[in-house]
């Protein structure tokens, strides 16, 4: 109550005013908290020889530990150590063998030139513990090294190796004396022994890579103790010194660290996806891919082909080779995890649509991802693939089998179904296997229990819906879909795509409908792969619809479609000019993102792509592709000196 009350005194300017009505009301308080209170006061405002002097002369300061432990800490910062050294030894007198007194009496004794006898005094009370204990040597040695006593620090981590009977202790510790006394090597050594004895230590991990040397290389002594040791610390500590390196010799290496240690396993796939969050480099691909055909049956073999497979800007060999390796990895019987499983068949679908746009393919994976066990143990996954298989189908202008495909996604994520019966209505078909159509109902372990639940689902939902009336010319419905989406869940991720789609389809419904439908069929040509057959059309309705929203949407995806049909000079004249006539745009991030991937392909200077990359930085910091755009101006910086 009272530190509160002087904290505010404090903040306005009265702390005259409050020790002058503690003085008024002395006979209230004890003379204990009197002088507490009012030494308080006298030291925030900086007068701390009246504080010393008050403590001195009050005879209760001479039976109470906290106000000796005030005076001591006092006379200290005077820069009376003498004085000080004398008040702790009257605490010492009322609380014997403690740790804090003879911390700050040796420190007294430090500093009146005394430093064998301060190290006497903190040793004292090390001696003075009946069993060795890790924690008195704790404090010993600490003590000993924030007063730079080196040599005796060295001293007191043997004397405590000895006592304890374990010749590693302290070793991260002592490697740090050894440092500071300018001993590397020794410190490497010991700091490696702190490492192979506990955990991994990123710190730790960078001196010893950074300071290695002819004399001491890391790669061998870590293979000499993993030969002794698979502790996890070391294989880590390993597996960061090949992984650095990206030599792809070293990848058998790499592999043959994994054994059956599944925490290991975790921390290989956390730091490729770091690795390829960062800098998705060649090697991390062909490590990836080697990994994933030495043991495909293996969990992490399925995240592998996860992550390769949801990778931007793969390289069309790059991607051939991800889609063949987990393909081949997920059609094994039987699997490691179903839910993995699951979600891999809709990222092979997704990859066969949008990369290599086989309509086929991609279709017969979603069916794949509906097929039980999946939409009972993974209806998330179960949910996007009967979405997706909604937008396929309605691509290819068959309606009502899209429209079966988003009933059953509704199903999974309301998991509510129609009932059985002779007068019930038929069911929507969720797929066909050998033995005929499989019904929503089929797919349910428990009518009553939703197998896909929470608001992204159903916001998700409302918004697939609304995109499949559009498509159909629902324009109103789709409206109505999206106005429910906003007003029930504008917290949902999908609120912006919904707003946008919202915003589309109200600008562009002045008048004819036809521009609308031009729009909505280049989206559903450009999903089955014949993107640049909808170039003219949205060409012309450009210049049809000039001046209108309808017509810039209409421009921009003109360019996108026509990234494999124009001469790349004259495409990459157009986008500097829609960007600098539209540069609040939508669509300009994916134009300056075409426009860089235009220049790569052009070898175009590199203070261009470099310039290129800084404006996308600049203008979109919280875009995901910020990253890689800021780590490619770096590569290209570095490969330019």
């Amino acid at each position: 109550m009272f530190a509160d009350l002087l904290k505010l005194a404090t903040k306005t300017g009265t702390v005259e005013r409050l020790m002058s009505a503690i003085q008024q009301r002395s006979a209230r308080y004890r003379a204990a908290d009197y002088l507490e209170f009012v030494t308080d006061c006298l030291m925030s405002l900086n007068r701390n020889e009246e504080a010393v002097k008050m403590l001195r002369e009050s005879p209760e300061t001479r039976t109470d530990i906290g106000l000796l432990r005030k005076l001591a800490r006092l006379e200290l910062e005077l820069k009376d150590p003498a004085a000080s050294l004398q008040t702790l030894r009257q605490v010492e007198q009322l609380l014997p063998n403690d740790w804090e007194t003879s911390k700050a009496a040796g420190h007294c004794l430090f500093l009146l030139g005394k430093p064998a006898e301060a190290v006497e005094e903190w040793r004292r009370h090390l001696s003075s513990q009946t069993v060795p204990r890790p924690d008195g040597y704790q404090l010993f040695t600490e003590v000993l090294i924030e007063h730079k006593l080196y040599p005796e620090a060295l001293e007191a981590f043997a004397q405590a190796r000895q006592a304890l009977g374990n010749p590693v202790q302290f070793a991260e510790e002592r490697a740090g004396v050894l440092e500071a006394m300018g001993r590397h090597e020794e410190a490497l050594d010991e700091y490696l022994s702190a490492m192979a004895n506990g955990m991994f230590k990123i710190d730790i991990f960078e001196k010893l890579y950074t300071y290695q040397s002819s004399t001491f290389n890391l790669r061998e002594k870590l293979k000499s103790s993993l030969a002794t040791s698979r502790a996890l610390s070391l294989k880590k500590a390993m597996l960061e010194v090949l992984m650095r390196g990206e030599s792809a010799s070293d990848i058998p290496e790499i592999a043959s660290l994994l054994d059956a240690d599944t925490p290991f396993e975790e921390l290989l796939y956390e730091r490729i996806r770091q690795g390829i969050a960062a800098a998705p480099t060649p090697f991390l691909h062909t490590l990836c891919l080697d990994l994933i055909r030495r043991d495909p049956r293996r969990e992490l073999a399925l995240k592998l082909c996860r992550l390769l497979l949801d990778q931007p800007d793969l390289s069309a060999d790059q991607v051939k080779s991800a889609f063949d390796a987990a393909s081949a990895a997920v059609a094994l019987e039987p699997g490691p995890d179903a839910k993995l499983r699951a979600a891999l068949f809709v990222a092979l679908g997704h990859t066969a649509l949008e990369r290599f746009s086989d309509t086929a393919a991609a279709e017969t994976l979603f069916n794949k991802a509906l097929q039980p066990p999946f939409p009972a143990v993974a209806p998330s996954a179960a949910f996007d693939a009967a979405l997706w298989l909604m937008r396929l189908r309605a691509a290819r202008n068959e309606i009502p089998a899209a429209e079966a495909a988003l009933a059953t996604a509704s199903g999974f994520v309301s998991g509510k179904t129609p009932p059985r019966g002779p007068n019930a209505e038929e069911l929507p078909v969720a797929f066909q296997d050998e033995n005929g159509s499989v019904s929503i109902q089929d797919l349910m372990l428990d009518p009553e229990e939703p197998l896909f639940e929470g608001n992204e689902g159903q916001a998700r939902l409302l918004y697939e819906t609304a995109w499949l009336q559009a498509q159909t010319g629902d324009y109103q419905k789709a409206l109505d879909a999206l106005r429910k989406l906003t007003e029930e869940y504008p917290e949902s991720l999908w609120m912006d795509d919904g707003l946008r789609l919202a915003l589309l389809i109200t600008m562009g419904s002045t008048g004819s409908m036809d521009g609308l439908k031009v729009l909505f069929e280049a989206d559903r040509l450009a999903l089955t792969g014949k993107a640049t057959e909808a170039v003219p059309a949205l060409e012309s309705l450009a210049l049809t619809a000039s001046g209108t929203p309808l017509a810039l949407d209409a421009a921009a995806k003109a360019l996108l479609f026509s990234e494999t049909a124009s001469d790349t000079a004259t495409l990459m004249s157009k986008l500097n000019s829609f960007v600098a006539r539209h540069p609040a745009h939508w669509a300009v991030p994916d134009l300056l993102m075409l426009h860089w991937r235009l220049m790569r392909r052009s070898n175009t200077p590199v203070a261009s792509e470099v310039e290129l990359l800084k404006q996308f930085v600049d203008r979109f910091p919280g875009d995901l592709r910020s990253r890689r755009a800021r780590l490619a101006i770096a590569d290209l910086l570095r490969r330019s000196r």
